[in-house]
């Protein structure tokens, strides 16, 4: 679909980079807390500021890429610090929502593809909070994470 098709249908351009991530550990349900650690952690040493996988830290994560976004770095640049803040977000869901981490594999959806991790919520439905959070790097405001946190 090229450039006019993609203005004019509405449908917006993946916003996950293409290209392979470098990411410190294999994305897998056993390991999600340990990407969203790695966004706690850079978060502290760079910004000093405390994550505590409350709710209204997804505020925190919202404000956070508007301010690389607004900044010019594209999420191809941003890409493992965006998937560990998507991980941050559904950690949080996994200990506020009772939400579980689980293979994408074998998902079917509308053509959307999904990371290889994503959430299974308490009703059965399935939600991918590392793509939620390149789509509010790429979307902006209007994919705000502390709504997609509560009702996922």
């Amino acid at each position: 679909m090229g450039f006019f098709d993609n203005l004019f249908s509405g449908k917006k351009a993946d916003p996950v980079p293409k290209r392979p991530l470098r990411l410190q550990f294999t994305p897998a349900p056993d390991n999600a807390h340990l990407f969203a650690q790695q966004y706690v952690d850079v978060v502290r040493n760079n910004d000093h500021f405390q994550l505590d996988y409350t709710l209204e830290s997804a505020d925190f994560v919202d404000h956070f890429l508007q301010r690389f976004a607004d900044a010019g770095i594209t999420s191809n640049n941003f890409a493992e610090t965006i998937f560990v803040a998507g991980a941050y977000v559904g950690q949080t869901m996994v200990l506020h929502r009772g939400a579980q981490w689980i293979y994408s594999q074998g998902i079917q959806t509308n053509g959307q593809a999904l990371m290889p991790i994503v959430l299974l919520l308490p009703n059965g439905s399935f939600t991918d909070p590392i793509t939620q959070a390149f789509r509010r790097f790429s979307y902006g405001k209007k994919e705000n994470l502390k709504s997609y946190v509560l009702q996922g």
